[in-house]
Parts: structure tokens; sequence; C-alpha cells
């Protein structure tokens, strides 16, 4: 579900459309990455969850859909922006700052030494409807509502361009914090890095760019 929007995306915006472009690469960010951060632990927990009681799943479910970091983080800085903070203090977002690139560095880390290279062929066959998905379903899809809904076509060109980038690490962290498997994840993310050399530049043709 979730297109690797700034360590793929961002770059690749930037070369195709130029850095002007990263305006509207940043209005797609506002609004997408909101309901991926919602609805990535949203289908998680109702995969997990366990429907015994209808009461008791949809009271779990929200609990722990409630507690999910990927949820409050953003609701909390939402909050913060309509309270009137304009910015956070210094030494705390420095603190923030190297947290967030040391967790992306980890993440990799942990993502590259769960590799299994012997098995790529079987990774490919166990992948592939996740990998058409990703790379050109998703997009596809995206490219049709924009169509119909009229939107400019040069936002249109940048948020179906990213939204055709690989999975992001973010699948293989959330899928390890909450049980779900991590090592499925980490093959899905990988195969569909390494094949995006070849369709980001299909898409890049499909669009005209």
């Amino acid at each position: 579900m979730r297109p690797n929007t700034i360590y793929v995306g961002l770059p690749i915006v930037e070369s195709v459309f130029g850095s002007s472009a990263v305006v509207l690469l940043s209005l797609y960010a506002a609004v997408a990455i909101p309901l991926y951060n919602l609805l990535s632990p949203l289908t998680s927990e109702i995969v997990l969850a366990r429907r015994d009681s209808l009461k008791i799943f949809l009271k779990n479910t929200c609990i722990r859909i409630a507690k999910n970091p990927m949820v409050v983080a953003p609701l909390c800085g939402m909050l913060l922006v309509f309270a009137g903070l304009k910015h956070l203090p210094d030494g705390l977002d420095k603190a923030l700052y190297m947290v967030s690139n040391a967790a992306t560095g980890m993440s990799l880390l942990v993502l590259g030494a769960s590799i299994d290279i012997k098995n790529a062929r079987g990774a490919i066959l166990s992948c592939w409807r996740e990998i058409i998905t990703r790379l050109f379903v998703h997009p596809g899809i995206l490219y049709f509502c924009l169509t119909v809904a009229g939107v400019d076509l040069s936002l249109k060109n940048v948020s179906v361009l990213v939204t055709a980038t690989p999975t992001a690490a973010t699948l293989f962290v959330l899928a390890r914090g909450i049980g779900l498997d991590g090592d499925h994840a980490a093959e899905l993310t990988v195969i569909t890095m390494l094949l995006s050399a070849v369709t980001i530049p299909i898409w890049i043709v499909l669009l005209g760019v």
C-alpha cells in the first residue's frame, strides 16, 4: 500500500519535473501520508483481530488503532498546528530529527539482514500479486481517479509517479512490529525496489513527461 514517497519519490520528482514540482509532491504527501498512516494499521489490525464477537472485535481493534504510533503521531502534529504552534523548540526538533534518521537506518539494516538471497525466485513467486498491485495497479487506479476528477495535469503526473515508487521500508517495520509476516514484507520491499528501476521509466513514458 505505501509507496516510498520521500527516499525514492522526492529525487525522482526533482529529476523528472524539476525542483519546482517539490511543492506538488508536498501537496500529495499532505493528503496521502495521513491516509496511509491510518489505513495501514487499520487493515493490519483487522487482519489480526479475532472475530468471536463483533462488539469485542470493534472495541479491541479501535483501542489498538488508537494506540498505534502511526495514528497518534500525525494526530498530535495536527493538534499542535491547530493550537497555533508554528515550530518545535530547537533542541526537541533536532533530537526528533536524529531519532528519525537513526530509525530509518536501523530499519534498512534489519531489512537487509532478513533477506535470503538464495531464495530470490521463491520470493518473487510468493510476492507477484503484491508486486503487480504496488507497481502498476495502485498508480493506475490513482491515474484514473485523478483524470475523472479533473485534477491539474502537473499534480496528477507527480502523484501518479510517486505512487508508482517501490514499497516503503515502513511496511517491514509495521509488519514486524504488530506481528504480521515481516519476512514477506522484507521480500516485497526489496523486490519492488529492484524492479522499479524498470517500471518507473515505463510510467514516465506512459505519462508523457
